[in-house]
């Protein structure tokens, strides 16, 4: 089945993901604006819609499931780095590694959705490098937790950048991906 027609998931996904552009480089930046920031909850509802919607189109149990686990999934994650929003710029707070598990885990469920939609588009197989974005970062996320002091930070902060970098050419090729089906 190909994907074509004007359809709803074109749109949010298209839009989900641009907002995980700006966001990505935001981050890639370390550029902590709260208004840039607080446009993930957005984003993260559009392409929970976005994967459902393409679930329908394709009569795919997975790629709904997608949606419903971004859905659940991003919003806890919002939550929990929100609590933890006052140590951010230091990653003191354990939490943030509940936030980053949660969002790993929602990650690994569109890099599978990646791979199963390169057949349609393309560009859904180049997101997959998102996979090398999400290792960068929470790897930078760990030592800026556990080997801050022993004078890793220098290393965390570029492996953060280059991490988020990577996840905002990944969400490029995912909104080609969406706005091209």
């Amino acid at each position: 089945m190909r994907l074509t027609g004007t359809c709803l998931f074109k749109i949010a996904g298209g839009v989900g993901f641009i907002i995980s552009i700006i966001i990505d480089l935001t981050f890639a930046l370390r550029y902590f604006n709260l208004y840039l920031v607080s446009m993930y909850p957005v984003g993260i509802l559009l392409r929970a819609i976005a994967w459902y919607a393409l679930g329908e189109h394709l009569k795919n149990d997975f790629l709904k499931m997608t949606g419903i686990a971004i859905t659940v999934m991003g919003f806890s994650m919002a939550a929990f780095f929100t609590v933890a929003s006052r140590q951010i710029l230091y990653f003191l707070d354990p939490l943030i590694l509940i936030s980053l598990a949660i969002w790993a885990a929602y990650s690994i469920f569109e890099l599978r959705n990646y791979w199963s939609l390169t057949r349609f588009r393309l560009a859904f197989g180049y997101a997959k490098i998102s996979f090398v974005g999400l290792i960068m970062v929470c790897a930078a996320a760990i030592l800026f937790l556990y080997f801050e002091p022993a004078g890793y930070l220098d290393f965390a902060l570029i492996l953060w950048s280059l991490g988020f970098l990577t996840l905002a050419v990944a969400s490029y090729f995912a909104t080609y991906g969406f706005l091209k089906s």
